[in-house]
């Protein structure tokens, strides 16, 4: 069972006290007698009680998943007190320990989050993470699902993500979220993705949304901390799609495996050309932004191609773009991550190489 944020609170309000008991045993694992126990001791004894319980949810060894579950609100419910005690008991117990969080990696997390870690022994999230990347700003609940951010070097499959994003995403600044938009072509693109880029962030990604037709491929990452690094650590343009005019964009080649960003550029942003005369097929990237196709063209010629020279596109479909192609042999080299570029004709490799 997936469970959002509150969601457990606020079904148990919609129950009955049997209800309320079956519901918290299939969701938590908490048995009545349990639950029973955690109405005597103090209010932190209590507390800590309950994340133990849930972080075991009925079973010996516990699971890091649980800790997501374990909310102010939840807490509250299950030591049978309000949601202030909650909230002033956490303070004294860990404000001297948040502020030395603070001191030693610029980190601010929520008290609750060091009750959930004191009690499960887990690691708490984003220290690895800081030592590296200083621009991430965690939301509460970045830290109560335990959003990951990759470290350096990037290999070619976390490459192949970062490449697609810069090639489909944008920011919202308002939100401080980040989106992917790909063509109704490129669902089997983002199949393969999305299951990186969840595993990548420990955050669950799916493709959807209401604002689309279903056939447009459309993914949200509702998280503060991916948004912050990859607008501050990485360089990610911020603003809406379409918007950027001239964004300046830089490719973060520093942290990446050159042919695998290349790669995944290619995926979001490349097609397929063909020469009907000659019965060739070329591949070819095209952008409004002529700094960004001389920064993708510049990456292909480090990493072992000889495209062609940036050139205008005065075509309707592309009108006021800039584009550059690969040659017929280097098109036939290239390693291609989406679905719909991979033709007989045009790559000889097969999909199993990747």
């Amino acid at each position: 069972m997936v469970l959002k944020r509150g969601d457990i609170t606020s079904e148990l309000k919609k129950k009955s006290q049997v209800e309320k008991d079956s519901y918290l045993r299939e969701t938590l694992g908490l048995t009545p007698g349990e639950l029973a126990g955690l109405q005597t001791g103090s209010v932190y004894s209590r507390l800590e009680r309950a994340v133990e319980l849930v972080y075991h949810g009925g079973h010996e060894n516990g699971s890091r998943k649980n800790l997501s579950h374990i909310t102010t609100s939840l807490l509250a419910y299950l030591a049978g007190v309000t949601e202030p005690d909650v909230s002033h008991t956490l303070r004294e117990r860990y404000q001297d320990r948040r502020m030395e969080f603070k001191s030693a990696y610029k980190l601010d997390p929520p008290y609750i989050e060091l009750l959930r870690h004191d009690v499960s022994g887990e690691r708490i999230p984003f220290i690895e993470e800081r030592k590296v990347w200083q621009g991430f700003k965690p939301s509460v609940d970045d830290w109560r699902r335990d959003v990951t951010l990759p470290l350096p070097p990037f290999d070619r499959e976390t490459s192949h993500v970062i490449g697609v994003m810069w090639g489909d995403g944008y920011t919202n600044t308002r939100n401080k979220h980040s989106r992917l938009i790909g063509n109704g072509e490129d669902v089997g693109l983002y199949n393969i993705i999305v299951p990186r880029m969840s595993e990548l962030y420990e955050y669950k990604s799916s493709i959807g949304g209401k604002s689309v037709s279903v056939s447009t491929p459309l993914v949200f990452i509702d998280s503060k901390a991916v948004y912050t690094w990859l607008v501050n650590d990485l360089g990610f343009p911020v603003g809406e799609r379409g918007k950027w005019g001239k964004r300046g964009v830089k490719l973060p080649t520093t942290y990446c495996h050159g042919k695998g960003l290349l790669e995944g550029l290619n995926a979001s942003m490349g097609n397929v050309m063909s020469d009907k005369k000659r019965g060739n097929r070329m591949f070819t990237i095209s952008d409004r932004d002529r700094d960004f196709v001389d920064g993708i063209r510049g990456l292909a010629v480090e990493t072992g191609y000889r495209p062609t020279a940036v050139f205008s596109v005065g075509s309707k479909e592309f009108e006021g773009s800039w584009r550059f192609a690969y040659s017929i042999n280097d098109t036939a080299r290239l390693v291609f991550i989406n679905p719909r570029h991979r033709l007989p004709t045009l790559q000889r490799q097969p999909a199993a190489a990747l």
